[in-house]
């Protein structure tokens, strides 16, 4: 994932069915803060906000929960990198 270093924040959104972008997250959490930068989940979306004027690598680890197709409960596990450009 590539951003901005202007402070503006960029947003995931976690999906049970990603193919078909159906069902949303209903809960999750940020399970690994980044170094360079805020990170929080806010369902269904993971949000990352870059320390202003950062530039450079960075990654956080979030985990979220919402149903898949057969209506079943998942716990997604997603590492995000993150490199922060000059806007």
């Amino acid at each position: 994932m590539h951003v901005a270093s202007d402070g503006r924040s960029c947003f995931i959104t976690s999906y049970g069915d990603p193919a078909h972008q159906a069902n949303p997250a209903d809960s999750g959490r940020v399970v690994k803060a980044p170094t360079h930068g805020k990170a929080e989940f806010l369902a269904p979306e993971a949000m990352y906000t870059p320390e202003q004027g950062y530039v450079g690598n960075d990654e956080f680890e979030f985990e979220a929960f919402a149903r898949g197709r057969g209506n079943q409960q998942l716990r997604l596990k997603v590492q995000v990198r993150v490199t922060v450009t000059a806007p």
